[in-house]
């Protein structure tokens, strides 16, 4: 057991074990802090405006379909709404109160997909607006590749696009990019 020993260093002073846990928790904090500004990078790259305009536009079709769909009722769909409610109306009471609840959640869901879909229009004519006042052909190409990718009435895809446009794919790409950015600034004052 002697042999194994080493010397071991002279003792700590309280000024020595101070400076070592000085340099600890800085080296410790500047990790921390590092840490959260790549944890926050990744973070706002997910969920930045931009990528928020990109997931709202992607939505567009969907809710005016989804928002098309349920004002256009037909008569006869009307009649038998009504004559199911009356049905229900003289039914057992829970019944009476789950069919309201299903009534009020479903109008609750399309108010709130018609309030999605107009804020997603007045954001694009926003843009608009700006790329029409900018005077630049490029701005007015960002936002016809928007309009075709995600307002027309057929979807275009990035190729048919760029084919449109006589652009390249990487093209659409960046200029997609730059048009979230600003149509997300213009969502975020809506």
């Amino acid at each position: 057991m002697g042999k194994d020993k080493q010397a071991l260093p002279k003792s700590f002073t309280r000024e020595d074990l101070s400076r070592v846990i000085e340099e600890t928790a800085r080296k410790t904090a500047e990790d921390t802090v590092k840490a959260i500004d790549d944890m926050n990078k990744r973070n706002e790259r997910r969920t930045g405006p931009g990528k928020a305009a990109q997931r709202m536009l992607s939505e567009y079709r969907r809710l005016k379909i989804a928002v098309k769909e349920d004002i256009q009722i037909s008569e006869a769909e009307g009649l038998e709404m009504r004559w199911s409610y009356l049905q229900d109306l003289m039914g057992a009471p829970n019944r009476n109160m789950i069919f309201e609840e299903t009534a009020y959640a479903r109008e609750k869901k399309l108010q709130y997909s018609h309030y999605k879909m107009q804020r997603i229009e007045a954001a694009v004519a926003m843009y608009r607006r700006e790329c029409e006042s900018s005077g630049s052909e490029e701005a007015m190409r960002r936002f016809r590749v928007v309009w075709m990718k995600y307002m027309d009435d057929t979807a275009k895809t990035v190729e048919e696009i760029a084919e449109i446009e006589n652009l390249s794919d990487k093209t659409v790409y960046k200029d997609l990019g730059i048009a979230y950015k600003a149509i997300g600034v213009y969502l975020s004052v809506i």
